[in-house]
């Protein structure tokens, strides 16, 4: 008698704390779930405790929580959070991470962690998510599509590779273009210097001093046969008065 006491007594003890327990889970629970921006089911089981562990640090950088909490408590924790996702759908032991991230950021870090993983977590499975910005959840097959999408930071960088390489293409026909500019005007001085040293040969004084050294010419015979004409008739005039 003094035996089944003592067994009643440790189960009213465990019920106690099993209560107390499940009471906490749900308080804390509906305080995650109303601080989230974002939410992830994932099926852990047959995963170690160290890639549990593992996953729940890389989790916590990126500024998230991952709880696990019976699938009886998560149903009332969704319905009285608004959160759209049927849990009594899903078999074996689910886990919930709550996130302040957006829920590409969240699902992106736990596939990129499983994947690193490989066999070792092979079992491991992203279940559903709910964008609690948006409102909208989301099945097995579009998390998983979400998570493998590339991260913020890559796409971001991909983006700016994408602006960048049109400006870097007109940077590079401006610059040809201003170089040519600055070539042409330091031709201009050049030519004009060297017309202005070797200026083109002017026809008209050049046909000038040629005009008039041949009318010189010409004056300088008609004096001379004026002379020769005067001369002559100097000398036939004496020899009429003989």
């Amino acid at each position: 008698m003094l035996n089944n006491a003592k067994i009643m007594l440790s189960h009213y003890v465990y019920n106690m704390k099993s209560k107390q327990q499940k009471a906490q889970d749900l308080q804390y629970g509906k305080e995650m779930a109303q601080k989230a921006s974002s939410l992830v089911l994932v099926d852990f089981t047959k995963t170690n405790v160290n890639n549990i562990n593992g996953l729940r640090r890389v989790l916590q950088d990126a500024q998230s929580t991952m709880k696990i909490i019976k699938k009886t408590l998560l149903g009332i924790i969704f319905k009285e959070s608004n959160i759209d996702i049927d849990i009594t759908q899903f078999d074996g032991q689910v886990g919930a991470v709550f996130s302040q991230k957006e829920i590409s950021d969240t699902a992106g870090v736990i596939a990129r962690f499983a994947k690193e993983k490989g066999d070792e977590m092979k079992d491991f499975a992203l279940l559903a998510g709910f964008d609690v910005v948006a409102n909208r959840s989301y099945d097995s097959a579009q998390i998983v599509q979400i998570g493998n999408l590339p991260s913020r930071e890559v796409l971001l960088g991909q983006l700016v590779g994408m602006i960048a390489a049109p400006l870097r293409s007109l940077i590079y026909i401006l610059s040809q273009i201003g170089s040519q500019s600055t070539n042409l005007s330091s031709d201009q001085p050049s030519a004009v210097a060297s017309t202005e040293e070797n200026p083109s040969p002017d026809t008209s004084s050049d046909s000038s001093p040629d005009s008039s050294s041949d009318l010189s010419s010409e004056t300088l015979v008609k004096e001379e046969v004026s002379a020769k004409e005067e001369a002559s008739a100097q000398e036939e005039a004496p020899a009429k008065e003989e």
